[in-house]
Protein backbone atom coordinates (compact mmCIF):
# COMPACT_ATOMS: atom_id res chain seq x y z
CA UNK A 1 0.00 0.00 0.00
CA UNK A 2 1.14 3.46 -1.06
CA UNK A 3 1.18 6.39 1.27
CA UNK A 4 -1.52 7.95 -0.23
CA UNK A 5 -3.85 5.31 -0.52
CA UNK A 6 -3.06 4.67 3.44
CA UNK A 7 -3.92 8.69 3.67
CA UNK A 8 -7.16 7.79 2.01
CA UNK A 9 -8.23 4.88 3.96
CA UNK A 10 -7.39 7.31 7.02
CA UNK A 11 -9.72 10.04 5.73
CA UNK A 12 -12.51 7.93 5.08
CA UNK A 13 -12.65 5.99 8.37
CA UNK A 14 -12.21 8.81 10.87
CA UNK A 15 -15.04 10.51 8.67
CA UNK A 16 -17.26 7.23 9.47
CA UNK A 17 -17.21 6.13 5.65
CA UNK A 18 -15.95 2.48 4.75
CA UNK A 19 -12.84 2.70 2.51
CA UNK A 20 -14.01 1.16 -0.58
CA UNK A 21 -12.26 0.88 -3.88
CA UNK A 22 -14.35 3.71 -5.58
CA UNK A 23 -14.15 6.22 -2.60
CA UNK A 24 -10.26 5.99 -2.50
CA UNK A 25 -10.16 6.23 -6.48
CA UNK A 26 -12.59 9.52 -5.59
CA UNK A 27 -10.42 11.10 -3.54
CA UNK A 28 -7.12 10.75 -5.11
CA UNK A 29 -8.48 11.86 -8.41
CA UNK A 30 -10.15 15.19 -6.70
CA UNK A 31 -6.52 15.45 -4.64
CA UNK A 32 -4.81 18.66 -6.32
CA UNK A 33 -7.52 18.94 -8.50
CA UNK A 34 -8.01 22.79 -9.40
CA UNK A 35 -11.01 22.93 -12.05
CA UNK A 36 -14.53 21.76 -10.65
CA UNK A 37 -15.36 18.63 -12.67
CA UNK A 38 -18.62 17.34 -13.01
CA UNK A 39 -19.72 13.43 -12.39
CA UNK A 40 -19.34 12.57 -15.97
CA UNK A 41 -15.99 14.77 -15.97
CA UNK A 42 -15.27 12.42 -13.06
CA UNK A 43 -15.72 9.55 -14.99
CA UNK A 44 -14.29 10.24 -18.20
CA UNK A 45 -11.07 11.06 -15.65
CA UNK A 46 -11.03 7.64 -14.18
CA UNK A 47 -11.77 5.86 -17.40
CA UNK A 48 -8.49 7.69 -18.81
CA UNK A 49 -6.38 6.09 -16.03
CA UNK A 50 -8.42 2.97 -16.62
CA UNK A 51 -10.45 2.34 -14.00
CA UNK A 52 -14.33 1.37 -14.78
CA UNK A 53 -16.97 2.77 -12.78
CA UNK A 54 -20.35 2.48 -13.25
CA UNK A 55 -22.62 5.98 -13.24
CA UNK A 56 -24.73 4.93 -10.60
CA UNK A 57 -22.07 4.01 -8.30
CA UNK A 58 -20.18 6.82 -8.83
CA UNK A 59 -23.34 9.27 -7.99
CA UNK A 60 -23.67 7.16 -4.81
CA UNK A 61 -20.61 7.49 -3.42
CA UNK A 62 -20.20 11.54 -4.36
CA UNK A 63 -23.22 11.81 -2.44
CA UNK A 64 -21.82 9.83 0.45
CA UNK A 65 -18.69 12.33 -0.15
CA UNK A 66 -20.12 15.03 0.02
CA UNK A 67 -22.38 13.96 3.10
CA UNK A 68 -19.71 13.79 5.01
CA UNK A 69 -18.20 16.89 4.21
CA UNK A 70 -15.05 15.44 2.69
CA UNK A 71 -16.32 16.61 -1.13
CA UNK A 72 -18.46 20.26 -1.66
CA UNK A 73 -21.12 20.20 -4.40
CA UNK A 74 -20.81 23.08 -6.57
CA UNK A 75 -23.27 23.95 -9.08
CA UNK A 76 -22.72 26.05 -11.58
CA UNK A 77 -25.18 28.42 -13.69
CA UNK A 78 -25.94 25.66 -15.99
CA UNK A 79 -27.48 24.01 -13.36
CA UNK A 80 -24.55 21.16 -13.54
CA UNK A 81 -23.40 19.70 -10.04
CA UNK A 82 -19.64 20.03 -10.11
CA UNK A 83 -17.17 18.73 -6.77
CA UNK A 84 -14.60 20.28 -5.16
CA UNK A 85 -11.66 18.73 -2.60
CA UNK A 86 -10.66 21.55 -1.34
Amino acid sequence: MNPDEARWIETLQSHGLRPTYVRRLVLALMDGEIDHPTTEGIIQALRQKGYSVSAATLYQNLNKLVSTGLLNRIIDAEGLNRFDAN
